[in-house]
């Protein structure tokens, strides 16, 4: 069987065949880094976002550094409910080389993914398939729409890194005849490298097994062996991901209709996932936490595209296509929520299973060796077509990432009942100084979400900051009394009393948000909320005793 590295670039004894093989591989490299920055370019020129940029790089003391505490905490305890420590420590080169200079991260995110897409070229040239294919498909996968939230997002990082090594690990692991060899052993340690930046790689085994059974003729018994080592060490990183996943209460509760339910999550979710891969359209940073229970029509297509993924193990006409049909859905298994995990979907989730998709365009680009280049190039012509497409898709929702605003004003389009979407749109925009839009947006997640305390401590927020600042009132106050409010949430005396002491200090416009709530949760009569506004009225508060008849009228 020809090793993995004889399949990557041509024999050749002459100097002229060698200069030919690198002058190859540099315009193959131009040529993904060329569409990487075209796809995902203007990424480039966004800030630090608060969506996780802040605590995992902007505001990390641990990357500050390659000091051996730093490097000791990193790699012996767990952080932000995972232990990812390559992740991380991708972060300190960044800050050692930019400082927290945001381009700079940006900048690295682009060119790891071109690197991590010529690692995509070179493992699928030695799969067998020819350069025009194998670009043709690393293009596919690398452009996807899909990827531009692992590229332009810089808290991704993970998903940039588990792709290179993947395929890395990939590339050693099938070109080595021998379990006891160097680069099987190089392989194992790439996978480890791989689970230390994501988990979601633990489907490599998995990858490794097809590839072996299904592309390379091994037996389904010698590949099976041959990936068991790989096996091995995904299952402890799985094991351990589980247990950090538990103790944050990121596994969701069994859904209530039991298996059924879990079948109808487990659908739904592969629908969603298989419809984003072939049309990728309303792509979104959050979706809606709330999932159907019930098995209904969609779920029943989502479990009919599982259940034809596998089938098409069995169909031999389709030959080495195989590994796409099937890789398309096995390697969303982790994330089917068989095991129910908090976010029930996210875009960036189908990253590695659109190595499935750039398989399947390889072989339909692909010719035998015999053919005429000519043709290969034609085959291709339509590839080209898509990816140019699929890469001014990726370039628009790149460009959301730029910024907090335009990040969660995207969201909230693409995802108009996304809760915590409406959240951070809040947030966002009590930060930019734009209070209406952070007040109607905070609104809209209370009539979503009534019973969650988050966007009514939003809206307090918002309102306590704007207060302060126009009566000079301190910061500090604001943020006191916001947690008083949250703590009284549903505690109408508290909230009377945090009101009064409010209007004591000039802050009235948060003391009515503070009364609104009071006289929601427990609503006087109409004489009490009359004779209130009398006497709100004659102590100068015009805005609390316009409130309370408000809601005198109301009732």
């Amino acid at each position: 069987m020809t090793g993995l590295g004889t399949a990557v670039s041509p024999k050749s004894s002459s100097g002229t065949g060698r200069r030919g093989a690198l002058l190859l591989w540099v315009v193959i490299g131009a040529v993904i880094s060329g569409a990487t920055v075209f796809a995902f370019g203007p990424a480039v020129g966004g800030e630090f976002l608060s969506w996780d940029d802040g605590r995992l790089v902007a505001e990390n003391p641990l990357i500050r550094s390659f000091g051996a505490d730093n490097l000791a905490r990193i790699f012996g305890t767990i952080q932000h409910e995972a232990y990812q420590p390559v992740h991380l420590l991708s972060y300190m080169l960044d800050h050692a080389l930019f400082g927290l200079w945001p381009t700079g991260f940006h900048a690295m995110n682009l060119a790891l993914w071109a690197l991590s897409l010529s690692c995509l070229f070179a493992l699928l040239r030695a799969l067998g398939v020819g350069w025009v294919a194998a670009l043709a498909g690393a293009l596919v996968v690398g452009v996807h729409p899909l990827q531009a939230e692992a590229v332009a997002w810089i808290s991704s990082r993970k998903d940039v890194l588990a792709l290179g090594l993947f395929c890395s690990s990939a590339f050693f692991a099938l070109g080595s005849d021998r379990m006891r060899s160097s680069r099987f052993a190089v392989a194992l340690g790439l996978h480890a490298l791989a689970l230390l930046s994501k988990t979601s790689t633990v489907v490599l085994p998995l990858f490794l097994l097809l590839c072996d059974w299904l592309v390379r003729g091994r037996t389904l018994r010698q590949a099976a062996l041959r990936a068991a080592p790989f096996a091995l060490l995904s299952a402890a990183a799985g094991g351990l991901v589980l247990a950090l996943w538990s103790g944050a209460e990121l596994i969701r509760p069994e859904p209530r209709a039991g298996v059924g339910g879990r079948l109808a999550l487990v659908g739904h979710t592969y629908l969603h996932y298989f419809g984003k891969i072939v049309w990728p359209s309303r792509l979104s940073a959050l979706y809606p936490i709330d999932r159907a229970a019930g098995v209904d029509g969609r779920a029943l297509a989502g479990l009919g595209i599982l259940a034809a993924g596998i089938g098409s193990l069995a169909m031999r006409k389709l030959g080495r296509a195989r590994l796409g049909t099937s890789w398309l859905v096995l390697s969303l298994l982790p994330v089917s929520n068989v095991v129910p995990v908090y976010y029930w979907v996210a875009d960036r989730y189908a990253s590695l299973s659109l190595m499935g998709l750039g398989w399947l365009v390889a072989m339909a680009v692909d010719l035998p060796p015999r053919a005429a280049t000519s043709r290969a190039w034609a085959r291709a012509v339509p590839v080209a077509i898509a990816v140019l497409v699929l890469g001014l898709v990726a370039r628009a929702h790149a460009a959301e990432f730029t910024s907090d605003v335009r990040l969660f004003r995207a969201a909230v389009r693409a995802q108009p009942d996304a809760y915590f979407a409406r959240l951070k749109l809040g947030e966002v925009l009590r930060e930019a100084g734009d209070l209406p839009g952070a007040l109607r947006s905070y609104r809209v997640a209370i009539d979503m979400q009534p019973d969650r305390p988050l966007a009514h401590g939003g809206l307090f927020l918002a309102v306590a900051r704007d207060e302060a600042r126009r009566t000079l009132v301190s910061r500090e106050v604001a943020d006191r009394a916001t947690q008083a409010y949250l703590a009284g949430l549903e505690d109408p005396r508290a909230l009377s009393i945090l009101a009064a002491r409010l209007r004591r200090v000039r802050m009235e416009d948060t003391s009515v948000v503070a009364l609104d709530r009071a006289l929601t949760i427990a609503p006087p009569s109409d004489a009490v909320l009359e004779d209130q506004a009398r006497q709100a009225e004659s102590d100068g508060f015009g805005k609390t005793a316009a409130l309370l008849r408000a809601h005198a009228r109301h009732q």
